[in-house]
C-alpha cells in the first residue's frame, strides 16, 4: 500500500473526470484524484501529476508532468487554509496547489504518496537508463528499427479497460 487511510481517489468534476479519464494510458493506475481550492483538483499516477481546472468560463485549464521531474514536494497546511507545492526539472518557480484548512490531512497524504510515487519513478529512470546505455555499448543487441516507444511490459492491446475514477455529477 503505498498511503494509509481512505483512498485518495475522490470524485472530480465532470469535465476534468472526463479529461482525464480520457488522458490515462490503458493500465496505467491512478493513486490520487483529490479535489482542491475552488475548481482545481489534481491527480497522480505511478509516472505523471496532473494538474486541472476549470476557469470561470467552463474552459478547462490542465498541467500533466511526469514524475521523474517532480521535486521538493512541500506541504503547508494551516486553520484557514494551505498549499502542496513542488519544483520541476527545468522550472525555477514552484507549482502551487491550494486547498482549504480542513483539507489538511488529506493533502499531507497526497504529499507523502507523490514524494513514494516520484521517488520509485525516478529510480525506475535510473534503471532503464543503465540498460539504454549497455544497449548503445552493445548496439548488436537492438532491433533494426531501434528500441520501441515504450517498454514491452507497458505495451497493451486496446481491449483492456481502463481504470475507473468516479464522477461527479
Amino acid at each position: 500500500m503505498i498511503a494509509g487511510g481512505p483512498s485518495l481517489v475522490e470524485s472530480l468534476p465532470t469535465l476534468i473526470h472526463d479529461a482525464l479519464t480520457a488522458s490515462l494510458e490503458p493500465g496505467e493506475q491512478l493513486y490520487v484524484a483529490a479535489r482542491a481550492q475552488g475548481q482545481d483538483c489534481l491527480a497522480v499516477t505511478g509516472s505523471r501529476v496532473f494538474r486541472m481546472s476549470v476557469d470561470g468560463a467552463g474552459k478547462l485549464r490542465s498541467h500533466c508532468v511526469p514524475l521523474t521531474q517532480v521535486r521538493d514536494i512541500e506541504v503547508e497546511a494551516g486553520p484557514l487554509g494551505g498549499r502542496l507545492s513542488w519544483l520541476e526539472r527545468d522550472r525555477t518557480d514552484r507549482v502551487i496547489v491550494g486547498f482549504a484548512g480542513y483539507d489538511g490531512g488529506k493533502f499531507q497524504r497526497v504529499a507523502a504518496t507523490m514524494r513514494q510515487l516520484a521517488s520509485a519513478a525516478v529510480g525506475a529512470e535510473s534503471v532503464r537508463t543503465r540498460a539504454v546505455r549497455a544497449c548503445e555499448i552493445r548496439p548488436q543487441v537492438l532491433p533494426p528499427a531501434g528500441l520501441p516507444a515504450r517498454p514491452p511490459s507497458t505495451q497493451s492491446s486496446a481491449s483492456e479497460p481502463r481504470p475507473a475514477i468516479p464522477a461527479h455529477r
